[in-house]
This record gives C-alpha cells, sequence and structure tokens, in this order.
C-alpha cells in the first residue's frame, strides 16, 4: 500500500453524475435532501480500481499526485470511501484538498439562510470523512496534511486530526514538508506555500 495517500470529502470528490450544475445541491441543508438522493444522483461515488485507487479524480489533488510523484514519492488518490481499504500501517502521510468544509461559503451561506439553516452537505460530508480518518488516525499514525482552497475555514474550528495546514500552492513547498513527514521529521502546523515559476511548467 502506497506510503502517501490523497483524498477529499465525498462534497469535492465526485463529478455530480456528469452535472456540474448539481454540485449545488451539496451547498443545501442537509436535513432537506435525503441521503439516497445524494448518494445516487448529486454526489455520486467515483469509480475507483480493484486496488482502492480513483479512476478519475479532482484536478488538485491530480496536481499534488504529480508533484509528489517527480519527488519520488509512492502516492495514491483515493475516494474517501476507499480509505478503510487502502491505508495500513505503511501510510505515512494522509494530504486532504478542502473546498468548504465547514459550509460557509457563500453559496452555502445563501442556501441554508434560504432554506431555514442546519448545516450543508458539504459540512456533513466533511465531517463524516474527518470522523473516519481520526479513528484510522488513531489506529496508524500517520500524519494529516490538508491543503486547498477553504483552509481558512479549518483555521476557524481546526479539527484535531490535522497536523498540518497548508496555504498557498502545493508544487515547490508541500514535497519537502511530505517527505518530512515521511521521514518521522517534526513538520509546521501552518505553511504558507510559495508560487511555482510558471515557465517551469510550460510544455
Amino acid at each position: 500500500m502506497p506510503t502517501v495517500v490523497l483524498t477529499a470529502d465525498r462534497g469535492t470528490f465526485t463529478d455530480y453524475g456528469g452535472i456540474s450544475t448539481l454540485g449545488y445541491v451539496a451547498c443545501m441543508p442537509a436535513r432537506i435532501v435525503p441521503r439516497p438522493l445524494m448518494n445516487l444522483l448529486f454526489t455520486p461515488e467515483m469509480k475507483s480500481y480493484r486496488s482502492g485507487e480513483a479512476v478519475y479524480a479532482p484536478y488538485a489533488l491530480r496536481k499534488v499526485e504529480a508533484a509528489l510523484l517527480e519527488r519520488g514519492v509512492d502516492v495514491m488518490v483515493v475516494p474517501p470511501d476507499n480509505l478503510d481499504k487502502v491505508i495500513d500501517e505503511n501510510t505515512k502521510v494522509l494530504g486532504i484538498t478542502v473546498h468548504d468544509p465547514r459550509g460557509l461559503s457563500p453559496v452555502s451561506m445563501k442556501l441554508t439562510m434560504l432554506f431555514g439553516g442546519g448545516p450543508a452537505w458539504n459540512a456533513v460530508f466533511f465531517d463524516e470523512m474527518g470522523r473516519r480518518i481520526w479513528q484510522l488516525k488513531k489506529k496508524y499514525g500517520f500524519r494529516v496534511v490538508a491543503g486547498g482552497p477553504a483552509t481558512w475555514q479549518l483555521v476557524l474550528e481546526r479539527p484535531e486530526w490535522v497536523d498540518t495546514i497548508f496555504n498557498g500552492e502545493a508544487e515547490v513547498d508541500l514535497p519537502n514538508i511530505i517527505k518530512d513527514a515521511i521521514e518521522g521529521r517534526q513538520i509546521p502546523s501552518d505553511v504558507k506555500g510559495r508560487d511555482p515559476k510558471v515557465r517551469r511548467y510550460r510544455p
């Protein structure tokens, strides 16, 4: 099994049934959209190989995967429902990307207010993933690094199971953080990633 696993909550790790506008439903209060509809129509589980690796994955995770592979890191991108299948004693780091973990984005805030309040499905999905990660972390002892456009929401209410919140672009600094974690060195609780030089990534 891989040394590094990358994932996201179900509200992010989905193709919304091939219709991107259905993603707005994940911003609505969980109490008014039944779970079976979310699972089947609005946030269906992504296909994966027998190993648990995702066939398709969010672009942000693929970018991080590419940066880590370039540095020789053994990494796998998996849907959140496959974490139990993939994570084991060989796992040293779990990386997650977050887009709206607390349901505080403008769309989620507006829709939850319009429909009478309560946590948005985005927040519910993140909390569910977090509980599973916390159980697995206590069992296997890996580090958790969280990045993505909504890390500010984690700063407001930092999960106990997150070791490092990584802000900014990942290509330059994240591989070094991951390698330090793999090798058992101390890693900072908060990191601001530097922007990569554009010319380096031109074809």
